[in-house]
């Protein structure tokens, strides 16, 4: 048996049941720390020669004495025996309350005893016996009459522990993966006695590992909305080791309705760049011969739509910047399909405004200091600039002198850098950099108001 490490005790309230001590009192009630009265067992879980399965699960194993006892004489006088298997006490997770009441878990030596794999310890069909022996003693230092065996049977048989998605579940969304959680050890002959109906295309695995090679998992490409699938395991289903499942197994679950999943920008945000594209997700491919008639935006807008690869995905790209400050609304109607043929229950619309045209962000940023005199400016907007009205627009000084350079245009065409002829840039210097409203969008339109930012070199 494992060597005892430590024992965490918990001094805790515990309403209902036999959990009514409310603190370790080496004083105690009288019956607790009579002399006169001799330690015994006086309950035990499991019980003594109980079969499984048990509710709650019988990885936390109890023992409640009718006297407070002495914690380390216990301690040394468990023993644990379970044949053909890895199992042990796990001191670490004893827990005392009241002084009568001892409470551990046991593991798998393979198993990470901070995982939620604890059920494996127990091997199917197998009878554990846990003993208290005769040198147990209370903390009148009177021992137990005699040694206290208890034997159970946690697992007798194969089973189903749980399922993900759970039994019941609506709503779950048509990437999840079908996992089949059991109580022993599994391999690839297990696939054959699962069935998903309707049936799925997909990916058998055996989770990897030593906790988790109880989990059969069925990863599909994806599931149709607004479908119930059913979950069944044969009654052949057999563990690893021979054992077979007493009873067939059945759950079912229910995917989400083919819906909109997002879109960009979201709902109702403002200050949208007048570059953006218009981005919606669905969360099942579409049937993308209906995408183009089934989208539209107000005010009207020419542009191309898009679909992803994975047909999960429209996108939106105007043919020229979005007019500033209009509140646009973009409607998906339920003309659009699912590649299943399911339709969106209601028409999707959502809205959003866009900014001015103007500088939405600079580096260096605006009252920035100890700047690298190796710098250079980068000035984003919020749309497309016209390229040719930069030059003209932009003004540059440091230490009191103006500065020359060359630009170079970002790829979406919605900002510069500008790279300054004579670097580096003088030591501690302030910097002031001015756009002024000859800079255009693409469409024509100056900025708002000009924009001027400074900063301070370093040394």
């Amino acid at each position: 048996m494992k060597t005892w490490l430590a024992v965490v005790l918990i001094f805790a309230v515990v309403y209902a049941g036999c959990y009514d001590r409310t603190e370790f009192n080496p004083v105690g009630p009288p019956a607790l720390t009579d002399s006169n009265i001799l330690p015994t067992v006086i309950y035990t879980y499991p019980a003594n020669g109980s079969q499984g399965p048990y509710n709650p699960p019988a990885n936390q194993i109890s023992i409640r004495f009718n006297k407070i006892m002495d914690v380390r004489s216990v301690m040394n006088a468990l023993h644990f025996n379970g044949p053909g298997t890895r199992a042990f006490i796990d001191s670490n997770t004893i827990v005392l309350y009241g002084g009568d009441l001892f409470v551990f878990s046991v593991y798998d030596s393979l198993v990470d005893p901070f995982s939620n794999y604890t059920l494996h310890a127990w091997k199917v069909g197998t009878r554990y016996s846990i003993t208290i022996d005769s040198t147990a003693k209370d903390i009148n230092g009177k021992a137990l009459k005699s040694s206290y065996p208890f034997l159970f049977t946690p697992e007798p048989y194969f089973r189903v522990l749980k399922t993900t998605p759970v039994g019941g579940q609506s709503g779950v969304l048509t990437n999840t993966s079908i996992q089949v959680f059991f109580n022993s050890k599994i391999d690839t002959t297990i696939f054959s006695k699962v069935t998903i109906s309707p049936q799925l295309i997909g990916r058998w695995r055996i989770g990897s590992g030593s906790a988790d090679s109880t989990v059969c998992i069925f990863e599909p490409n994806f599931m149709a909305p607004g479908t119930t699938y059913s979950v069944s395991v044969d009654a052949t289903a057999k563990d690893r080791y021979g054992n077979q499942a007493r009873s067939s197994f059945a759950t079912s679950f229910s995917t989400t309705t083919f819906r909109i999943s997002g879109t960009s920008p979201p709902a109702n945000s403002s200050n949208v760049p007048l570059h953006a594209n218009i981005v919606v997700d669905f969360n099942d491919a579409i049937d993308t011969s209906r995408a183009r008639a089934a989208f539209r935006i107000t005010p009207s807008v020419a542009g191309q739509l898009t679909p992803s690869s994975d047909r999960r995905r429209i996108t939106f790209t105007p043919q020229s910047d979005l007019t500033p400050q209009v509140v646009y609304s973009a409607t998906v109607d339920t003309s659009l399909r699912s590649a299943n043929g399911a339709r969106i229950s209601t028409p999707y619309s959502f809205s959003f405004a866009t900014a001015s045209f103007g500088v939405s962000q600079t580096t260096p940023s605006s009252g920035a200091t100890n700047v690298s005199r190796f710098t250079t400016i980068n000035a984003t907007f919020t749309g497309r600039i016209d390229t040719a009205s930069v030059r003209s627009a932009f003004v540059m000084t440091g230490g009191g002198s103006s500065l020359s350079g060359s630009f170079t245009f970002h790829t979406d065409l919605a900002g510069f850098t500008f790279v300054p002829d004579n670097l580096p840039l003088a030591a501690n210097a302030l910097h002031v950099v001015t756009l002024s409203t000859a800079l255009r969008s693409r469409n024509g339109l100056p900025m708002n108001a000009a924009h001027a930012f400074s900063f301070t070199t370093g040394n």
